[in-house]
């Protein structure tokens, strides 16, 4: 077979240079070695193929007969009995009376591995069979809610050559999907080809598209429409707030070092979010948090939820914000926008392109023409995201993850029954709208993806 990438043969300690012969085998570890065909004809590796890695673990390989290596019979017969052997728990009905079923994948007495590390690109390439590329590239691209690091915004942008913007407070940290870009992990698999305009980490890193970075949080108003964007003075309070949000073991909350909201947005539930859940104006006046109806009420419960939207922690007690005059003003001038200078050995860094968004008509312009809204585990901004795009009438597709029913006590279904599981949570954003379409993405953990097209409703 020809080499992929550069490695070293095993036995004559030489480079296997890319494009080159060279054979398969494995070591005294049973793990997978390189060498130059040569030298295995010389040592007389090359009388059988070695069996296929997919073919030993599932009894099935997607390359069929491209594959290089063997597909024996009596071994996919081994796997399909292990795997009908393979012991499953089922979990007593929780209070929602749901039953969750759980595969012993990495045997008894030990901890599950969930298998989805590589779930952005498997949400990528969905949204490309969905919608198309061309669809994809319309307007100023595709909008990324609550973008957590920006993996999915960074694949669209790199192997796709994508306009990608990122609503998304934090700092992003994309050091780590840029070494997998470095190693070829997203160009092993020449299956996965037709989804890349680029084949090699080389064309990767040559003029990636930039990603746009809007450091806010989706917050919408009674009119569905993001609060951050109203005016002037409300896009400063909510980058400056950006600046001071910590993520840790307690969720993404603030910190003491913020200023005082202005009176027209602190005055204002459906407008307000605090990640602390007070006002900040009744807070720094010691006055009592304005009144708001159930609908208020639930607007502003979405607008503080939880993960990467906003996530304090609802069993945590949260500490006040501190008064301005005892607070300096967030400094504006310097704004990051990617987190982490990780250097690697062998491979350059932080190639990739990051603009930050900072004027208010430009940021505006970038959400109100974007061709798609996407959110890849939103957390508390899933129903935001749904609502804006239902709205504005913008296809969009999703992946909700946690329900944060402590968070949202006003969210219920048309049935009247409150949102408490992660079934009635996927139940509650449909009924938004009856064309919206549910399927499952080929990875493990919360895997169900929303998704509409406004082709679909009338």
């Amino acid at each position: 077979m020809e080499a992929r990438f550069d490695t070293i043969c095993i036995l004559c300690k030489q480079e296997v240079e890319r494009g080159s012969l060279l054979w398969p085998s494995l070591d005294e570890r049973q793990r997978r070695v390189w060498q130059h065909e040569t030298c295995a004809i010389a040592a007389g590796l090359t009388l059988v193929r070695p069996v296929c890695k997919h073919w030993k673990r599932k009894g099935q390989c997607h390359y069929q007969d491209e594959c290089f290596f063997a597909h024996p019979a009596d071994v996919a017969l081994e796997v399909q009995a292990r795997l009908a052997a393979q012991p499953t728990t089922l979990t007593q009905p929780d209070r929602h009376g749901e039953v969750h079923v759980i595969k012993q994948n990495k045997g008894p007495g030990r901890r599950n591995k969930v298998r989805n590390d590589f779930r952005a690109s498997t949400f990528r390439r969905f949204l490309i069979d969905t919608f198309g590329l061309a669809r994809l590239a319309e307007g100023s691209g595709v909008l990324d809610v609550a973008s957590g690091k920006g993996e999915v915004a960074f694949e669209l942008a790199t192997l796709n050559r994508l306009s990608t913007t990122c609503l998304e407070p934090r700092l992003l940290e994309l050091n780590g999907f840029e070494n997998r870009v470095n190693y070829g992990f997203y160009f092993r698999n020449r299956m996965f080809d037709k989804y890349n305009a680029v084949t090699t980490p080389e064309a990767a890193r040559t003029a990636p598209q930039p990603i746009h970075h809007i450091r806010c949080l989706l917050m919408l108003g009674a009119d569905d429409e993001p609060t951050c964007f109203k005016d002037a003075e409300a896009w400063q309070v909510q980058q400056k707030k950006a600046l001071v949000l910590k993520w840790d073991r307690k969720g993404l909350h603030g910190d003491t070092t913020i200023d005082q909201a202005p009176a027209h947005v602190a005055d204002q539930t459906t407008d307000t979010v605090e990640s602390t859940s007070v006002n900040v104006a009744a807070d720094v006046a010691g006055a009592e948090p304005a009144s708001a109806n159930e609908s208020e009420l639930e607007l502003h419960q979405e607008a503080v939820g939880s993960g990467s939207a906003l996530s304090p922690n609802p069993d945590v007690e949260r500490p006040a914000l501190a008064a301005p005059s005892s607070s300096p003003t967030p400094d504006l001038s310097n704004f990051q926008t990617t987190a982490g200078t990780k250097r690697g050995r062998h491979h350059p860094q932080n190639w990739s392109t990051v603009t930050p968004v900072t004027d208010l008509a430009q940021a505006r312009q970038r959400v109100a023409e974007a061709a798609i809204v996407v959110g890849m585990h939103p957390d508390g901004a899933a129903g935001p995201l749904v609502r804006y795009a239902l709205k504005h009438r913008k296809p969009f597709a999703l992946v909700p993850c946690c329900v944060y029913a402590k968070d949202f006590p006003a969210r219920k279904l048309k049935s009247g029954v409150a949102v408490q599981s992660y079934r009635h949570l996927l139940q509650y954003l449909k009924e938004m709208d009856e064309t919206i379409r549910e399927i499952e993405l080929p990875f493990e953990g919360k895997n169900v993806c929303l998704y509409w097209d406004p082709m679909w409703s009338s």
